[in-house]
């Protein structure tokens, strides 16, 4: 029987969504959370700070990626060591 895939753009929005990484090597703490979509695309900020004492980090820069490249960054990230964290600013 046939079935066809659900429609991504049903799926219920979560308002503030969002993940930490941490690379406890060179003290860097990035966050990724959910921007206001635009008519034609997805958005994510990109945060990275730096870790100033255990459990605390100053943001110092701070972007705007396409939902999809914030993606894969998120993956590349993982896969090059660095850890799921708890939030930290």
């Amino acid at each position: 029987m046939w079935m066809s895939k659900p429609d991504q753009r049903q799926k219920p929005r979560i308002s503030g969504a969002q993940g930490w990484l941490m690379n406890r090597q060179e003290g860097l703490v990035v966050r990724f959370q959910q921007a206001m979509p635009t008519s034609h695309a997805e958005w994510v900020w990109v945060e990275t700070g730096r870790l100033i004492a255990p459990g605390q980090a100053t943001p110092e820069h701070r972007r705007r990626l396409l939902r999809v490249n914030a993606i894969k960054a998120f993956e590349t990230m993982r896969l090059t060591g660095w850890e799921r964290t708890i939030a930290h600013w």
